[in-house]
């Protein structure tokens, strides 16, 4: 082709027609409201034939020519589909029409201006109490036009397969709100609480927030580096969390718990344990109270800091402590069994009832009775080994203690490792 020079007629007679899918007269009346055309000629081109290209009609009123982009089509009856009504309405039968190949893609504009919203949300919807508004249309919800009505915020997930919120301020949660993840931000004040509200948050994931309120439903809820403050009814897992001082929060009967690394903050901390299948505290720092277990299994494991057991009818607890204060209070009347590990000083004032086994090294120093037991005793803690000597100290804050089968049994204990035992007031040392 000579581009200086216009095309032939013929070859400008094809350009044409191309343009032009099909044409003819309507044989029924379209759907009520004007959303479509029917031509008999049509039915048969084809599956999904002419969908993105535009119906043109031409009533003979020149008013009521009109274009719509194709959204659909009937194979079996002919019917196109447009995206939105024809002006006129009603597109009745005898009516010309032609379907151009011209594609403006409104569709496609319309995929585009999806993406480049969704892309706007960072694979979150944005909650703030202060500077959010109601609304569910793009842009609400992203972060510079922040959403402040939870329902909101639920319907803009659902349509956006979103399931991550970013929390600025205060929220109390309306509605079941199961498998999303709220990501805290900015929650410098105590007000700034989001309230579980006893909803169901099964397998849902919270960090970074101050939480507070009952917890719904029967699955699991995860907390990381949040501040506890009276969450109650928890079953699932905390790491690194902390615990608002002076009040009350409380496991879930019959459920699985895990607390790991988590502590204490401004004052002792409360938790009603009940009767959990298992509940495990695990490396806890700073003072903790646990209350009112009536059945199930509780595991304390590498516990720093003062522990109160409190008021325990049922159930069995298992305290492995790394430096601990512990105190067991009258009110432990029942059938409950306590036992005792590690590196402790325990006050045990239980009731009737209850059955405490004190297997902790202070208690093992002061009690035991027979030179193997002691022996074991020593070898995993007091011997320290320089080149072929081995050391011991053993402090006794009242010899008067010190019976006679003690004394012997520690007098044959350094002997077989080549010690000696001498007993002054306050100490022995070998």
């Amino acid at each position: 082709m000579d581009y200086g020079k216009r095309p032939p007629l013929d070859e400008q007679k094809s350009l044409w027609e191309a343009t032009v899918a099909a044409e003819g007269v309507t044989t029924l009346a379209g759907e009520a409201t004007g959303l479509s055309l029917r031509a008999a000629g049509l039915a048969g081109a084809g599956l999904n034939s002419f969908v993105s290209m535009m119906a043109v009609i031409h009533p003979g009123d020149p008013t009521q020519v009109d274009s719509r982009d194709i959204t659909a089509f009937d194979n079996g009856t002919g019917e196109v589909t447009v995206a939105s009504a024809f002006k006129g309405g009603q597109v009745a039968a005898g009516v010309p029409y032609k379907i151009v190949t011209f594609r403006f893609v409104p569709a496609e504009v319309a995929a585009l201006t999806t993406m480049v919203e969704t892309n706007q949300y960072y694979d979150r919807v944005s909650f703030n109490e202060d500077t959010g508004i109601a609304g569910t249309a793009w842009p609400v919800g992203t972060p510079q036009v922040p959403s402040n009505v939870i329902a909101d915020i639920i319907t803009m997930c659902a349509a956006r397969n979103i399931h991550k919120i970013d929390v600025h301020g205060a929220l109390t949660l309306g509605a079941a709100m199961q498998h999303y993840s709220f990501c805290g931000a900015e929650h410098e004040d105590v007000t700034d609480v989001l309230d579980l509200s006893g909803e169901d948050v099964d397998g849902s994931h919270i960090e970074g927030l101050i939480v507070t309120g009952g917890q719904g439903g029967a699955g699991f809820l995860t907390l990381v580096r949040c501040i506890a403050n009276a969450i109650t009814n928890f079953q699932g897992r905390m790491n690194f969390c902390s615990f608002w001082g002076g009040v009350t929060s409380s496991f879930k009967d019959a459920s699985y718990i895990d607390l790991v690394d988590c502590e204490s903050i401004y004052g002792a901390v409360t938790i009603t344990v009940q009767a959990p299948t298992r509940a495990s505290i695990k490396n806890w720092r700073g003072n903790l109270i646990l209350t009112a277990q009536d059945g199930g299994v509780c595991h304390v494991r590498g516990f720093k800091g003062t522990l109160e057991i409190d008021a325990m009818t049922a159930g069995t607890l298992n305290v492995y402590a790394n430096g601990a204060d512990i105190t067991i209070n009258a009110d432990c009347i029942g059938t409950g069994t306590i036992n005792i590990h590690g590196n402790a000083r325990v006050t045990d004032n239980h009731g009737a009832g209850t059955t405490v086994n004190d297997y902790t090294i202070d208690t093992k120093i002061g009690t035991a009775g027979d030179a193997g037991d002691l022996g074991t005793l020593f070898a995993k803690h007091l011997r320290q080994y320089l080149g072929t000597h081995t050391h011991a100290l053993v402090v006794v804050h009242d010899t008067s203690a010190l019976d006679a089968d003690l004394d012997t049994a520690l007098q044959q204990w350094l002997l077989d490792v080549h010690g000696a035992l001498t007993l002054g007031a306050a100490m022995a040392v070998g």
